[in-house]
């Protein structure tokens, strides 16, 4: 599949990470983002970006469910 979701829980508005080079879809949460990535590199970039602007609670890579892959496929 080639793609990875960021799940991020922050006190911080992440919403500038939409533009971020390698995103490719951002999703706003209660508790901070879900992003999908092109690329491995992205996280790391993404994780420098925010070190120090915010506490970070949670931040996570993870592995597109089904649903995801489902979703990319079909283009819905």
């Amino acid at each position: 599949f080639g793609k990875q979701n960021v799940v991020i829980h922050a006190d911080f508005d992440l919403a500038f990470l939409r533009a971020f080079p390698g995103v490719v879809r951002f999703k706003k949460t209660a508790l901070g983002a879900e992003l999908q990535i092109d690329r491995m590199e992205a996280a790391q970039k993404i994780l420098d970006e925010i070190n120090g602007k915010c506490f970070i609670r949670k931040f996570a890579l993870e592995e597109p469910s089904l649903n995801d892959i489902f979703i990319e496929k079909v283009g819905a």
